[in-house]
């Protein structure tokens, strides 16, 4: 059992070091995308918060999409876990309603963080504001 707990571990920090790579490569690219832009709000003198802000809010806007996306995938799970299997297999508990709704908001909160602290990274790095 520890060996399935521990693999899943990795797997997961894997996932989270793979979707926080995925939005900083997704975010520079917007960045080279948009330099006219970027470089026309310096020389007007934008703060770097307010050319910053719309890569940011890019970043959340992929996470909350994300979460959602999972949100409903673990949602269909538990229904067809309900329907289909917890009437052959009786004799053990599976997961309840309200472990799907805290599993939702941890997957809220950690996309966001992870989105949050991988946008705000590369764009100190890329945009050298």
């Amino acid at each position: 059992l520890n060996v399935l707990r521990n693999g899943a571990l990795v797997i997961g920090a894997a996932s989270v070091l793979t979707a926080a790579l995925l939005i900083s490569n997704t975010l520079r690219i917007a960045a080279f995308n948009r330099r006219r832009e970027t470089g026309v709000m310096k020389l007007v003198g934008a703060s770097s918060f307010s050319i910053q802000l719309p890569f940011l809010l890019e970043g959340v806007f992929a996470a909350f999409s994300g979460w959602i996306v999972a949100t409903g995938v673990l949602a269909a799970f538990k229904a067809v876990v309900d329907s289909r299997v917890a009437p052959l297999l009786t004799f053990t508990q599976f997961f309840t309603w309200q472990d799907v709704w805290v599993a939702s908001a941890w997957l809220l909160f950690t996309g966001l963080f992870v989105s949050t602290v991988a946008s705000v990274l590369t764009l100190r790095k890329y945009l050298k504001v």
